[in-house]
């Protein structure tokens, strides 16, 4: 609330507050409440992408400027594989956007929340596995770009 901002990336980032056999209903409900009108987004489904392929989609957040990217799906000597990447979506529709989807499916893989006072970027899988240093830094990049852009 004081203009912190916060950027969230992981495979279960959704499903762990939506599907958790493990949380007491109290829990889940706060979890919930907290993703959906503080981070600024709400869970479709888990194991939305067995490909590891996102992309970039036009949003009127002008710092996402676009991208083709994958992400380890397998195992490997370099990183961990992504099992079972999030989909979610943006409730609010004039603070929050789609910015990634999933290519083998057009789920959605990422949203962008700017609610007035703070902003929050969330990507379903984790930021570490997409594949090459420029791909990366372009993305950091951008996301890093709307994170420090005021609300007008």
């Amino acid at each position: 609330a004081k203009g912190g901002n916060i950027f969230v990336s992981g495979a279960f980032v959704a499903t762990d507050l939506w599907d958790n056999p493990n949380s007491s209903k109290e829990t889940a409900e706060a979890d919930q409440k907290f993703a959906t009108e503080v981070l600024g987004y709400h869970w479709r489904v888990g194991q939305a992408s067995v490909t590891g392929e996102a992309f970039e989609v036009p949003c009127r957040y002008k710092a996402f400027t676009g991208g083709n990217y994958t992400f380890s799906n397998k195992y490997n000597s370099e990183v961990y594989a992504v099992e079972s990447p999030d989909s979610f979506y943006a409730p609010d529709a004039k603070k929050g956007a789609t910015i990634m989807r999933y290519g083998e499916n057009n789920l959605i893989a990422g949203t962008c929340y700017a609610p007035g006072g703070y902003r929050t970027v969330v990507i379903g899988f984790p930021f570490e596995t997409i594949n090459g240093r420029d791909s990366r830094s372009s993305l950091m990049q951008q996301i890093l770009t709307f994170l420090s852009e005021k609300d007008k």
